[in-house]
């Protein structure tokens, strides 16, 4: 008999499951979060943290701003499909047809692709997107963007070299990002939040921005 999700939450590495999530184990989102669990089983962030503590952090975002289960429950499996060997079709047949949309909203195409080609998608799919399809996309990047934060302080430019591309690559990526997630939520409470973020960590002043009178963000390569 395989472990429960109350078994999984009693694991020290793994933080801050919602206790929802513990009330009805049969319900959509803590089925979602023990497919994931187990799907990423002891894959690892860059930092060493357990790579399911990412969408952990995404799904709690997404609840927090009122998002339907189907949402929270693709933010927990958002990146079942990029990096198991699990399909949208396996997430359509195990979920909901939606929630399976939702998660190939959050996706890369191809991970064999550049780099560069794989962020060109994100950034050219994001201002298509309706406010269900994209809250994935954009808590996703908020933790992201967060995590490089703490590399950034802990390691300085050092940190860049576990990734495939230096930091200036990484700053023209969530420029273009927030420029999009603007045109689908305005400036809401989340994408001021990235703004932040981003302002922090690549021009080290989180206090560039007037949301009230600056509208519009610097434009990157």
């Amino acid at each position: 008999m395989g472990l429960s999700l109350k078994d999984y939450a009693n694991n020290k590495e793994i933080k801050n499951i919602n206790e929802i999530e513990l009330l009805n184990e049969d319900s959509l989102t803590s089925r979602a979060l023990k497919f994931a669990i187990e799907a990423h089983g002891d894959t690892r962030r860059k930092d060493g943290i357990l790579y399911i503590n990412h969408p952990i952090a995404v799904a709690n975002m997404v609840r927090e701003n009122g998002y339907c289960d189907e949402c929270i429950a693709a933010a927990y499996l958002h990146d079942v499909v990029e990096d198991t060997k699990y399909t949208l079709e396996d997430i359509a047949k195990t979920f909901t047809s939606k929630v399976a949309h939702l998660v190939d909203c959050a996706s890369e195409p191809d991970k064999s692709l550049d780099w560069e080609d794989r962020k060109k998608h994100t950034i050219n799919l994001i201002p298509n997107l309706s406010k269900e399809e994209c809250i994935v996309p954009l808590c996703d990047k908020i933790n992201n963007i967060e995590d490089l934060i703490n590399g950034d302080n802990r390691y300085g430019d050092e940190f860049y070299s576990k990734f495939k591309r230096p930091k200036d690559y990484h700053e023209w990526y969530y420029f273009n990002l927030l420029n999009g997630f603007k045109k689908v939520f305005g400036y809401n409470d989340l994408v001021k939040r990235f703004a932040v973020d981003i302002a922090y960590l690549f021009l080290k002043n989180e206090e560039l921005y007037d949301f009230n009178k600056n509208l519009e963000i610097p434009k990157r390569k």
